[in-house]
């Protein structure tokens, strides 16, 4: 029965996540001979076939692996990203395909520095490419919806509105910002941006609604 699955080891699960984060960061660039990457598809379909009887059947969150009735959120674990959302596509540790970006609070404001690899990869920009619009919203998304949440304030996202004002490039440095702006009753007002040295690549506003999840 689902409920009586074991309870996932963490530690294990996160070393496992480093470890196919480097497959795939090598996967995506390479020109391996088609022998060696015969030899690399079955390990790997050996692997997938050994985890599958063990996978959760869901319903899937960012914060646990089966999503439960929601619950007010301890105020501490609000100060970690990586802790409150540990199987997200941004942040998660618990996430393969999550860089995982590390954001850090304070004073009321989420920062973070981070170098998007070729997986990420849009259009081609830049010198090695930049980072696919589409991820610069993700990551928008994820970073200015923890801005609420690390201020005591929970809701998904109503609204979500970027500006890509230069390319951003894969394999650079990108450090990003996000801030609570002010709140109208149930609707939470975000912005943030990213900044490739000293320069704003992309920037983003966020209307989010409460009331739908509790506050922590």
């Amino acid at each position: 029965m689902p409920g009586k699955l074991p309870k996932p080891d963490t530690g294990a699960l996160s070393a496992l996540n480093d470890s196919l984060r480097r497959v795939e960061r090598a996967v995506r660039v390479s020109r391996a001979p088609t022998a060696l990457l015969a030899d690399a598809r079955a390990v790997l379909d050996d692997l997938a076939a050994k985890l599958a009887p063990h996978g959760d059947p869901g319903p899937y969150s960012q914060m646990t692996l089966r999503a439960g009735f929601p619950r007010p959120l301890d105020p501490e674990l609000t100060q970690d990203a990586s802790r409150l959302f540990p199987y997200s596509p941004v942040v998660g540790p618990l996430n393969p395909i999550s860089p995982p970006i590390e954001f850090e609070y304070r004073d009321g404001v989420v920062r973070a520095e981070a170098v998007f690899d070729a997986r990420y990869a849009g259009p081609p920009g830049t010198r090695h490419g930049s980072v696919h619009g589409g991820v610069v919203a993700l990551v928008m998304d994820e970073l200015l919806g923890y801005v609420n949440v690390a201020n005591g304030i929970a809701g998904p996202t109503g609204t979500l509105t970027v500006r890509y004002l230069e390319f951003t490039p894969i394999g650079e440095p990108i450090r990003m910002e996000g801030r609570f702006v002010r709140r109208e009753g149930r609707k939470i007002f975000a912005r943030g941006e990213f900044r490739h040295e000293g320069r704003v690549t992309a920037e983003a506003e966020g209307v989010f609604v409460t009331s739908v999840f509790p506050a922590p």
